[in-house]
């Protein structure tokens, strides 16, 4: 199915179902560790930096935006990695 005819629904679901890799579940981690933080001292820092890392782990924002931070997958042209390079002789 073309992303465009998905239901602002479905697109949703998936976003926050899919695509679960170590540095969201850190941010998710974090999250909880800060919202514990907050229930026992009260403080509104707390508060903020839980919604803030929970708001990143549920629809994978990361520091620059959507899937921003992530590294691409690799290229590659042929086994080894690297093209022939071709020399021109100048004179």
């Amino acid at each position: 199915m073309d992303e465009r005819a998905k239901p602002i629904t479905e697109m949703i679901k998936d976003r926050i179902l899919r695509g679960w890799h170590a540095m969201r579940v850190l941010r998710a981690v974090f999250a909880v560790i800060f919202v514990f933080a907050a229930i026992s001292s009260n403080e509104p820092v707390a508060w903020f930096a839980a919604a803030f890392f929970g708001i990143q782990a549920v629809f994978n924002i990361g520091c620059c935006g959507v899937d921003e931070c992530q590294p691409s997958p690799s290229r590659r042209t042929n086994e080894t990695g690297t093209e022939p390079i071709v020399y021109e002789e100048i004179r």
